[in-house]
Order: structure tokens, then sequence, then C-alpha cells
């Protein structure tokens, strides 16, 4: 995957505290002063036409991006048969600190932004409790918030919740969730969205501005 310009994606694997090894790719623009890491917990990974998407437009926008998947090949067999890799919120959580320290190794003292899916989405609200002093930013797409239990309390962190017009089960989750922070946040439904698939790219382009948006406002304030 490559973007316009110089800019080249790099294939890279981290060793997680737990044994495993997770595949991901890293981009590193001039002068780029924040991370975005992109977590992916589902089996398309990084294969997905709506991660590349917005792994692509936030690298455009100057941002190191660190685009992983937090659970391996082997462990997505399995846990389409279980389904319990995708919920444990613990493995996830520490998985992706995991993945955050190899991203201020590149980029030392570097603010750091998560935008994450799914269940990923309570993993990365449960590390901004508790590296609150180097996250400065979540943006949960079609996420589960309220998987984060008790951790939501002690989340400070800007946070941006967005949803699809369609996935009315979950805009009832992320707002009950939404409760529980005690920082700043915004609920956003985007209308007629569903999952943010990559069915619809006019969808995804949205999610992307919106997101982009997010991180402009709280990462740059960070870095600067």
């Amino acid at each position: 995957m490559q973007n316009e310009g110089d800019m080249t994606w790099k294939d890279i694997s981290i060793d997680t505290s737990d044994g495993a090894l997770l595949s991901g790719l890293w981009v590193q623009p001039a002068d780029a002063q924040a991370v975005i890491v992109l977590v992916s917990v589902t089996s398309e990974g990084l294969h997905s036409a709506t991660n590349q998407l917005l792994a692509e437009t936030l690298a455009r926008a100057g941002y190191a991006s660190l685009f992983t998947d937090l659970l391996t090949a082997h462990e997505h067999r399995e846990d389409a048969e279980l389904a319990d890799l995708r919920y444990d919120i613990g493995l996830l959580t520490t998985r992706l600190s995991n993945v955050i320290d190899w991203g201020r190794k590149e980029i030392p003292d570097a603010p750091v932004g998560i935008l994450a899916a799914s269940t990923g989405a309570a993993a990365a609200l449960s590390v901004a409790a508790e590296r609150s002093d180097e996250v400065a930013a979540v943006v949960s797409r079609g996420g589960r918030p309220d998987l984060a239990g008790d951790t939501l309390r002690a989340t400070h962190t800007p946070t941006l919740l967005l949803l699809g017009g369609e996935d009315s089960p979950l805009v009832d989750l992320n707002r009950e969730a939404a409760a529980w922070l005690r920082g700043e946040y915004r609920l956003e439904i985007i209308p007629g969205a569903s999952g943010f698939s990559g069915n619809n790219p006019s969808h995804v382009e949205e999610l992307a501005r919106r997101a982009g948006e997010w991180f402009a406002t709280y990462l740059v304030s960070e870095s600067s």
C-alpha cells in the first residue's frame, strides 16, 4: 500500500508481551509529530478497503500512521469458531499498549491518537485511561466502548464516537458508555451508514473526514 508522493508503507512485525507476533503497516511522513494507531480486530484486518482508506487519509494529513491487527492469523481462525478472543478486552488492551510502545520508539515523545473499531474501541479507551499522558485522542468507529466497563470512569481523553445511522442497537450502547466518560466526547451519526464496511465509499470518506478533524484538533495542539 502506498500514499501519494514518496510515502511508502512498510510491513512491520510487533512482538507483544504475551508472546504473539502482530502484523502491521507503518508510514512516517517527513516532519510527522504525532502517531495515529489504527486498530483492527477482524479477520479482514489490514486488507479491508475501509481500513486502507482511513490509513491513507491520515498519512496524507501528515501523521505517522501505524496500522495493526491485534490478533494473529491463527487467532482469527480460533476466534471464528469460538468468538472469544475478540472479546478479551484485557488481552487487546495489553497488545495495543505494546503497539503504542513500538510507535513511540520510532518518534519519541510524540502524542498518540487511536482509531479503533468493534471491540478494539474498548481496548483503546482502556489504554487511554492507563496512558493519559501519551494518548491525546481516541476515535471509535462502529465500536463497542461499553465493553471497557468501569474503566470508562477513568478515561479523560477526548473521544469521538462515530456510528452509522443504521446501527441503532450500537447507537444505544455507545450513548450509555459515553455517559461514563470523564473527558470531552462527541457522539456523531452518519445517516444511512451501517458498520462502515466500505460498501459505500461516500460513507467511508465522511468517516475519514470526521476522524481527521478530531485528530487535528487534539493532536496538533498537543504536538505544537
